[in-house]
């Protein structure tokens, strides 16, 4: 490699949900870009996480778990949502989970392979393999579906063969000018990362009485010397769901702003102050 040649190119990663796209991003990365939870549909949005190792930049797209849906609309409305993330990738990062496979796997093949975009196999959460003795023939059953560019087995919450993924990438990376520069981690603001914190906080904690889709926003974010002060509105939809949220006496929103205020002190290195608002939002 020539020294001023410089490669850069988009990564997404894409599969169904609760598959550890989240984890691997986050593993990759070597710090918090996503949040993770067992819950279907954490991942609300697309999540850029950037890597620049030396002549090396790689944008990664953690996308939002893809399911089948029923209603002829609604998928509709997904087709065009997978068809619009894979079109500017170099490269995707298909994620299966370690001897699984069902319709919404095939699906997921069947929209990417249509593309001459090179793909890499994820098989993630192998250390959930106990009959190994199954592994072979799961994979030469994979091998059949298409000519994966590389199969990479991992377990993205281990971290192992996370390096080895990340290494594989750089093979596949166009010729490019860096588009960020190498310090630059993720394309999202502070705003949208604490508010995604405190989300992931909820989803943890009340992942079985409310719904994914509750909403969190940061009002007022305060600059001070050695300190951050926060101010963020949880949006939900009626009152239960604001008691649920609440808790007796307060106990469930006080311990979500204390687990979300000691991580974002903990991703930052800063003292922060939380103050939590919930609100009602009809129009949700």
């Amino acid at each position: 490699m020539k020294n001023n040649q410089y490669y850069s190119g988009i990564i997404t990663i894409i599969g169904q949900s609760n598959t550890g796209k989240s984890t691997i991003l986050n593993k990759i990365m070597g710090e918090k870009i996503s949040i993770t939870s067992h819950t279907l549909h954490t991942t609300q949005r697309n999540i850029f996480g950037i890597q620049t190792q030396e002549n090396y930049q790689s944008i990664y797209i953690d996308t939002p778990g893809i399911q089948k849906i029923k209603k002829k609309y609604i998928k509709n409305i997904i087709d065009k949502k997978i068809d619009g993330i894979i079109l500017n990738s170099n490269i995707i990062i298909f994620v299966v989970e370690h001897i699984k496979w069902n319709i919404n796997d095939e699906i997921i093949l069947n929209k990417i392979k249509k593309n001459t975009i090179p793909i890499i196999l994820v098989i993630n959460k192998i250390d959930l393999i106990k009959n190994k003795q199954l592994f072979l023939p799961h994979v030469n059953f994979l091998q059949k579906k298409i000519c994966f560019k590389e199969i990479i087995f991992i377990s993205a919450k281990n971290g192992e063969n996370i390096k080895k993924l990340s290494d594989i990438i750089k093979n596949y990376l166009p010729p490019a000018s860096h588009c960020f520069p190498k310090e630059k981690k993720t394309s999202y603001s502070k705003k949208f990362i604490f508010s995604e914190i405190i989300r992931e906080k909820i989803i943890r904690n009340l992942n079985k009485e409310l719904p994914y889709i509750i909403k969190v926003t940061i009002k007022n974010l305060i600059h001070q010397q050695e300190k951050k002060i926060i101010h963020a509105i949880i949006f939900v939809k009626n009152i239960n769901q604001k008691k649920i949220l609440i808790g007796k006496n307060g106990r469930i929103v006080k311990k979500i702003g204390i687990l979300a205020r000691k991580e974002i002190e903990k991703l930052f290195k800063i003292k922060v102050s939380l103050y939590l608002w919930i609100k009602i939002d009809f129009n949700k």
